[in-house]
């Protein structure tokens, strides 16, 4: 019985530690068409999104940024201005400048 009891909770105990992964939240920024037209600065606006924790989270802002506002968001007026970058390959880090190829027609 104590063997059944035993393996019942460490069965409870292995189920409870196996979880969701966690998120963070990072701000990604956009431009706010609005604020622009009429030259009234600040020029863009941060929006909040959620994204896996990460020991590497700048590719994964850079992803954020390149999927553009959602459609609520530009239903607000914010945009995504790219020279026809549509997206990045090769990020790493060296000596604290961050390096990374854009994609797309730049």
């Amino acid at each position: 019985m104590k063997q059944l009891i035993t393996c019942v909770l460490l069965l409870a105990g292995i189920s409870a530690c196996t979880s969701t992964p966690e998120t963070v939240t990072i701000q990604v920024y956009f431009l706010d068409s609005a604020q622009f037209v009429i030259g009234s600065e600040p020029y863009e606006r941060a929006v909040s999104r959620s994204v896996p924790v990460s020991d590497d989270l700048p590719p994964l802002v850079l992803e954020q940024l390149f999927l553009g506002p959602t459609a609520e968001e530009q239903a607000d007026g914010l945009t995504l201005v790219t020279s026809g970058a549509t997206g990045f390959t090769g990020f790493h880090v060296e000596d604290g400048v961050a390096h990374l190829t854009l994609s797309g027609t730049c």
